[in-house]
């Protein structure tokens, strides 16, 4: 079964392919960072793009690659876009794990 481990080795043997979209950061938040996936549980990553790269071409392209990589559905957030003094937040910002490209 897939977990925080192996969506990291994946995610690092596809850096080169992430970095096309232009991407800055992408970190896992959600029941995989707490081990408490199922083979239901969908993938939550948090990006950030580089200055200049935020299209929604990039944001829609980066998405369905993802969950054509894992073949599993996506829940993809960018910083900007999580709600503001939301306790839902405050969780993603504290359990965030970022890979490293």
């Amino acid at each position: 079964m897939l977990n925080k481990q192996k969506i990291f080795q994946i995610l690092l043997s596809n850096n080169e392919n992430l970095k096309e979209f232009g991407i800055k950061k992408i970190g896992l938040f959600g029941s995989f960072t707490r081990n408490e996936q199922t083979t239901n549980s969908d993938i939550d990553f948090l990006i950030e793009f580089l200055p200049g790269r935020k299209t929604f071409d990039n944001y829609m392209d980066l998405y369905f690659y993802l969950k054509t990589l894992f073949n599993k559905e996506i829940d993809l957030k960018t910083v900007k876009s999580l709600p503001l003094n939301r306790n839902f937040t405050k969780t993603v910002l504290n359990e965030v794990e970022y890979a490293t490209l």
